[in-house]
């Protein structure tokens, strides 16, 4: 039901203005637009806010009061009064959340929204929290490696996601077609301690334009323990996914176009004013 109720909170994207003094129950809102190649204008309760927003950008975290918000998203230029809105919808945004929320397509190639609440609960000593969210035209996948399934990461479909508790290091991944080990795409990843880190699927696997793009929440480590050597293996299944200590960084795979990771808030006028339906 919370999914539900934050359905379209793509309006985030069109809020990157400060939250008013004193607003109460509010949540703190991440933005990002997985559809690669379309720069979209995007209005709130009719006033544009956010033109000529590009693809394969993230942006916040924002303070955003709860409240019912009207958006609509039109390709770049399109006049509002003319065409028609490429998404039109009044989503109502809960408040005491984290929430990520991503223009992206569904498993038909279809525009569509999706709206995440992360996980900020805190990771035991030693380990980091890996999330995978599938926002790509693209069927269920699993994220594989050492030949299984990892356990955790596994079925995950068009708008779902899935997690797991792993130790950190470096670690070779792949993502195949779920219930396969075919790996489609080879995806690396560094695990950090204390950190949750978010992967997401975005573009299309039938036009060359699937690639990755990732956000980190930190902070959320338990008590340190005492310094120990980084692990060797992970439970993949019944196989262990062997730790690659080579690598450095979170290592992002990408097919086709790449990914264009910009993190920071986007630049808004500051005459333009979201105004709120309570």
């Amino acid at each position: 039901m919370k999914r539900i109720l934050v359905a379209g909170l793509v309006a985030v994207a069109a809020m990157l203005v400060a939250a008013p003094a004193g607003a109460q129950d509010t949540s703190e809102v991440h933005v990002l637009h997985g559809i690669p190649g379309v720069t979209v204008d995007v209005y709130v309760n009719g006033e544009a806010t956010l033109p000529a927003f590009e693809p394969e950008t993230v942006a916040g975290p924002l303070e955003l009061p709860a409240g019912d918000y009207q958006i609509e998203i039109f390709a770049a230029g399109a006049d509002p009064e003319a065409d028609t809105a490429v998404i039109d919808v009044t989503a109502p945004i809960p408040g005491g959340e984290s929430i990520s929320v991503i223009a992206h397509l569904d498993a038909e190639g279809n525009p569509t929204l999706g709206a995440f609440v992360n996980d900020l609960s805190e990771i035991d000593a030693g380990n980091g929290r890996v999330t995978v969210r599938h926002t790509a035209a693209a069927p269920a996948v699993d994220i594989v490696a050492g030949g299984e399934a990892v356990a955790g990461l596994d079925g995950i479909e068009n708008g779902g996601e899935s997690a797991a508790i792993l130790p950190a290091g470096d670690y070779m991944t792949g993502i195949a077609a779920a219930g396969t080990t075919e790996v489609l795409v080879e995806a690396p990843i560094t695990v950090v301690e204390g950190v949750n880190l978010v992967v997401y699927a975005i573009g299309s696997l039938d036009d060359g334009s699937f690639a990755l793009l990732t956000q980190t929440f930190d902070g959320l480590g338990g008590e340190a323990e005492a310094e120990a050597d980084p692990p060797e293996q992970i439970n993949a299944g019944d196989s262990g996914l062997a730790a690659d200590s080579g690598s450095t960084g979170v290592v992002v795979a990408v097919v086709g176009l790449g990914v264009v990771l910009a993190l920071g808030l986007l630049a808004v006028p500051a005459a333009v004013r979201l105004s709120r339906r309570d």
